[in-house]
């Protein structure tokens, strides 16, 4: 399996904050979400349904310490999209990664919904849940995953390699411009397998 820590280190050389989670660790997972939120000074978090799903306890326990907590596609409802881009914006958006490649840093986000694709590219800060199963070790090896991913009428894909920033404004580095301004990504432990499991 490749090493998270290597995945770590590359991701930190391109400003994303990395930490790391047992598979169920809720209260792990809700200390870098509330994190987020102060930095962000915001109360609002919104989760995308696959990122519900990976940690089913996130939302009720984000919830019981006073998080305004919303799921993406449940929020989308009745709105245009530019509605649903005018709710999102300032929050912090809480996403589930299909991959990361440890060669560069990577995640590749799995949400496959307009309103979880929004709330991973307009939130302020966005955590990205990663399973360490899911890491791999280069570009190469993404390939053969995007190609299934396609096969299977998967539309949403990007890879995200730390926060949004550019320099064509006038040749300054502005951070935030086309994606968040913060990048946080979890990595969820899984246990080692053990015997012929």
């Amino acid at each position: 399996m490749p090493d998270a820590k290597v995945f770590a280190d590359r991701a930190a050389a391109v400003g994303c904050q990395v930490s790391l989670a047992g598979p169920a660790d809720v209260d792990a997972v809700v200390g870098v979400v509330v994190a987020e939120m102060e930095t962000t000074a915001t109360d609002a978090c919104t989760l995308s349904a696959r990122a519900a799903l990976m940690l089913p306890e996130l939302a009720d326990a984000l919830s019981e310490g006073g998080a305004d907590v919303c799921i993406a596609e449940e929020l989308a409802a009745g709105l245009s999209t530019r509605e649903l881009a005018e709710r999102l914006a300032g929050r912090v958006g809480v996403v589930a990664a299909e991959a990361g490649v440890v060669e560069t840093g990577s995640v590749l986000p799995s949400d496959d919904t307009l309103p979880a694709r929004l709330t991973g590219m307009l939130s302020e800060s966005v955590v990205v849940l990663l399973p360490s199963s899911r890491l791999l070790r280069s570009l190469d090896d993404l390939a053969d995953l995007l190609g299934q991913l396609a096969a299977q009428g998967r539309h949403f894909l990007s890879l995200v390699t730390g926060p949004s920033r550019t320099s064509d404004i006038e040749r300054v580095l502005t951070i935030g411009v086309q994606g968040p301004r913060r990048l946080h990504v979890v990595i969820l432990q899984e246990e080692a397998r053990v015997g012929n499991e």
